[in-house]
């Protein structure tokens, strides 16, 4: 697209229009203790910018327009990117460059904004005058989740827009469900205050938009889908758009209170744990046609609920993740092992004399072993969205349900052989 033809006023509006934009920015600041956050529409030639929280007096609002070639954006842009800085003075790449010095800011973080269709839109940046610690999984994951949940709203803004356009009779329901939204959002922000604030309202109220959309879609489908030919395809992305989200924003919250909530320890039996997750996947052991075996299991000392999230995430990766006219074939079992018997690269957060080893292994498709590493990292998926469904956080889930009960788990495998993830936790 020509510069000449970008409606930046209309891209600001996108951006504002997006539920909780100002609490997004809030939660970068809060989280990251910085001063400066922003989303900036970028592009060759211009950055403006689009939404804006300004604890440091930077003197930006939405609007205001930065020359290009004094920003670190302007690469981000060239490379898409993201630029981590904890320090510029430490930073050897950026110690001398143009731009920290004429902002006068010593840490920065920007990732870019890229529309599922593979244009560059922005970034989602936040600078301050003083040193902090940002390239950390809990920033990276972050910045990561908002910048693709800022994508996904600006691409089912731009499908409804063009879906408006083929029935003005129906604009003015979507001006009442705007409306809505825009009166929820406003209610929301104010209520927001953390990180955990944030998952938890956005599971509850932001569902019930998104509930809308898909609906909405439905009754346009239905009256209107005949007439608009194969634009009736963009109805169909915009509904996968929503439902993807909504799936994001529940195990965005599921990992959230994994993170920040943990009932006192009590004597759980895995044996109860994984027979109430089996009763819970029957519909999906019967369609994969699947044998489960579970041998004696342990009982130990943690969670419930948190060890019911992890068996059930297990389980069902191995029942998705298996092969095409092949009957699953899963088995779970525990053995006691010692400290000393522990693989080398096995460091599970508490150190005790004696470990349980529970192991969920299937005949499924399985996995490069070296991507192991960064399997249990959030958002990390090793197959295409088209061959697999999920969002990407299951793994981080079980990975931090078995931190929180001080063991770790890691896993074993090879493509077409099946898979082994095997659970250390302290005896």
């Amino acid at each position: 697209m020509a510069q000449s033809d970008i409606d930046f006023g209309k891209d600001i509006e996108r951006v504002m229009r997006i539920p909780l934009i100002t609490t997004l920015l809030d939660v970068v600041c809060q989280t990251t203790g910085m001063g400066f956050a922003a989303v900036a529409r970028v592009t060759e030639d211009k950055w403006i910018a689009c939404s804006v929280r300004d604890d440091i007096q930077f003197g930006l609002v939405p609007g205001d327009e930065l020359l290009i070639a004094t920003t670190i954006c302007n690469e981000i842009r060239d490379n898409q990117q993201p630029v981590i800085i904890d320090n510029v003075q430490a930073n050897e790449a950026f110690r001398n460059h143009h731009t920290p010095k004429m902002y006068g800011f010593q840490s920065y973080i920007s990732f870019p904004i890229v529309l599922k269709t593979g244009e560059f839109f922005g970034t989602l940046c936040a600078i301050d005058p003083s040193p902090i610690q940002l390239n950390n999984a809990k920033t990276v994951g972050m910045f990561t989740l908002f910048a693709d949940l800022i994508s996904m709203h600006l691409q089912q803004s731009e499908l409804l827009e063009q879906t408006i356009d083929q029935a003005d009779t129906l604009a003015q329901q979507v001006q009442e469900r705007t409306s809505e939204l825009r009166e929820s959002v406003y209610y929301l922000q104010r209520s927001n205050q953390n990180l955990q604030q944030f998952a938890q309202i956005a599971s509850h109220d932001l569902q019930e938009p998104l509930r809308k959309i898909q609906s909405f879609g439905d009754i346009l489908q239905a009256k209107w889908g005949t007439q608009l030919g194969d634009d009736v395809d963009l109805l169909m992305r915009m509904q996968q758009a929503a439902k993807r989200m909504s799936s994001l924003i529940k195990d965005l919250l599921v990992y959230s209170r994994i993170l920040t909530r943990q009932e006192d320890p009590a004597s759980i039996s895995l044996n109860q744990v994984v027979a109430d997750v089996l009763k819970m996947l029957e519909i999906n052991i019967s369609e994969a046609n699947a044998q489960v075996t579970v041998t004696a299991l342990p009982v130990v000392q943690g969670d419930s609920k948190q060890l019911e999230q992890l068996f059930q995430n297990l389980l069902s990766n191995a029942l998705k993740f298996r092969r095409k006219g092949i009957p699953s074939q899963i088995t779970v079992g525990s053995q006691p092992i010692s400290a000393a018997d522990l693989p080398d690269l096995i460091k599970p957060i508490k150190k005790v004399a004696m470990y349980h080893r529970v192991q969920v292994s299937d005949n499924g498709i399985g996995f490069d072993g070296k991507y192991v590493d960064r399997m249990f990292q959030v958002f990390q998926r090793l197959h295409s969205k088209n061959e697999f469904t999920g969002t990407g956080i299951g793994l981080a889930i079980c990975e931090k349900v078995v931190n929180n009960h001080g063991g770790i788990i890691t896993a074993t495998s090879q493509p077409g052989s099946g898979s082994t993830f095997s659970v250390y936790l302290p005896g």
